[in-house]
């Protein structure tokens, strides 16, 4: 489902990014091994987050990138399908 995100656009990688993105995302994909600094300031962003089992390495993998600890989604169709695909998934799948 990221990776859908990210071909339509609508996927913002990394906290760096999502604070300087002129786009506001409605939702953030947080990996399990996020550094502590990356969970505050996820935190500070006040979005709804959803901690995923996956690393860096595997959401980096879901998308065709490298290492990704955060990622910003900004479309609410896609959003809430993620969500949805949260509360039925398996290890590793989002």
């Amino acid at each position: 489902m990221l990776g859908l995100c990210r071909k339509a656009g609508k996927l913002v990688p990394g906290a760096e990014m999502i604070a300087k993105s002129k786009k506001k995302c409605l939702l953030l994909v947080c990996a399990c091994d996020a550094s502590d600094r990356t969970k505050a300031t996820v935190e500070a962003f006040n979005i709804k987050t959803i901690h995923t089992d996956m690393t860096k390495q595997e959401l980096g993998a879901a998308l065709g990138m490298g290492n990704v600890a955060v990622v910003g989604i900004t479309d609410a169709g896609l959003a809430a399908a993620v969500e949805r695909k949260q509360g039925e998934r398996t290890y590793g799948e989002i």
